[in-house]
């Protein structure tokens, strides 16, 4: 993606991904390892998620700050595939945020 308002809230992303990067919203290499491998279910990955939020400090005026106006949340996954990129968009609404899905 080309697009200077797009920022990646992945470990790794793209080669020639030209956006920004902001690895607090990103899940841990333990937590992905622990999910592509089955060892955890949809419903821990998600307590897990939240708790990495709270712990790295995260708060919902700071995105707000942040990256109020357009910014793109991007991952690896496709809309309609569990990811954190889903549980962060909950996660904002629940803090009053606006935020949609691009398809």
């Amino acid at each position: 993606m080309d697009n200077p308002k797009a920022v990646s809230i992945s470990l790794t992303f793209p080669k020639g991904f030209k956006g920004g990067s902001e690895p607090r919203l990103a899940p841990s290499v333990e937590l992905l390892t622990g999910y592509k491998h089955h060892l955890i279910d949809d419903a821990v990955y998600t307590q897990i998620y939240w708790d990495l939020i709270k712990q790295r400090g995260v708060t919902h005026q700071e995105i707000l700050d942040k990256y109020l106006d357009g910014t793109i949340f991007t991952c690896w996954e496709g809309p309609s595939k569990f990811c954190h990129r889903h549980l962060l968009s909950q996660w904002l609404r629940s803090g009053q945020i606006n935020i949609h899905e691009l398809q």
